[in-house]
């Protein structure tokens, strides 16, 4: 994860499949929704590639 992920996230945070600020690539979980859990696993990736 980068910074530009994170960043990507917290643009798109609290949207859900269909909003156009959702971004399948930014949900990580894969549950159409863009929260919390999305962005604690991009912060445990943090740095890690």
């Amino acid at each position: 994860m980068r910074v530009d992920n994170i960043l990507a996230i917290a643009l798109a945070f609290g949207s859900d499949y269909g909003d156009p600020r959702y971004e399948p690539i930014i949900d990580i979980n894969g549950d159409g929704k863009i929260r919390t859990d999305d962005m604690l696993i991009a912060a445990t990736n943090f740095g890690k590639e």
